[in-house]
């Protein structure tokens, strides 16, 4: 069997396709490691119960009912970082002891590149990340779309607006991605000691396009 990466985060800015992209990759790890092997998941994560969990709601309501992507940037700092160490602590870790694959559609870098667009200093989400040990993933696709083009893809949906689907907003949360992306290419180390391995995968083409690049980056992180 291929030696597959355990941990697939997928990353970018609204209207990159992370979420479709993670489910048909999906589909397509299971037939190589078998059904029922891979774990889908995503954040913010509603929980393990059978109801969303009252973070998840608040993130929830935030997102929808508050367009300034500027306002409440410590509440909702603190409402995503508590939401992705449950994550870690009650979805990702288990699964990964219990020998699963799992792909999360988003995970550490989303909270860096959109809290810091927010305001929210680069030190103290590093410091917190790794003050509760959210773990890095073996390979992060980060999906690289043009901010008009996601807007465009945002639009064509014809439903209503979140927080931070705004055209200046998303500009400087692509901004954080590349500068990320950069640092990784010179071999940064997460807190941990761990170096980040980060994969660029353009999504401005058709989905059949993009998701053949991303099973390309996979098998290249395996050969």
């Amino acid at each position: 069997m291929v030696n597959m990466p355990r941990f697939i985060s997928l990353e970018g800015i609204d209207g990159a396709g992370t979420t479709h992209h993670a489910k048909t990759l999906k589909s397509y790890l299971e037939s190589i490691v078998g059904e029922g092997e891979v774990i889908l998941t995503h954040e913010p994560w509603e929980g393990s119960g059978n109801k969303p969990t009252q973070n998840f709601l608040a993130i929830k309501q935030h997102l929808e009912n508050d367009l300034d992507p500027y306002t409440h940037k410590e509440n909702l700092f603190r409402y995503f970082l508590d939401n992705g160490i449950s994550h870690n602590n009650d979805l990702i870790r288990p699964a990964l002891e219990n020998d699963k694959y799992l792909i999360t559609d988003r995970h550490r870098l989303s909270l860096h590149a959109y809290q810091k667009s927010q305001g929210i200093s680069p030190e103290e989400i590093l410091r917190e990340q790794e003050r509760y040990k959210i773990l890095m993933p073996d390979l992060t696709i980060w999906l690289d779309l043009p901010v008009p083009l996601a807007i465009e893809r945002i639009n064509s949906r014809g439903e209503l607006l979140e927080k931070f689907e705004n055209k200046e907003f998303l500009e400087k949360v692509s901004s954080q991605y590349k500068i990320i992306y950069q640092m990784s290419e010179g071999k940064m180390k997460d807190d941990f000691g761990t170096i980040i391995k980060i994969i660029k995968v353009s999504s401005s083409g058709t989905k059949e396009e993009t998701q053949h690049q991303i099973r390309k980056a996979i098998l290249n992180w395996a050969a």
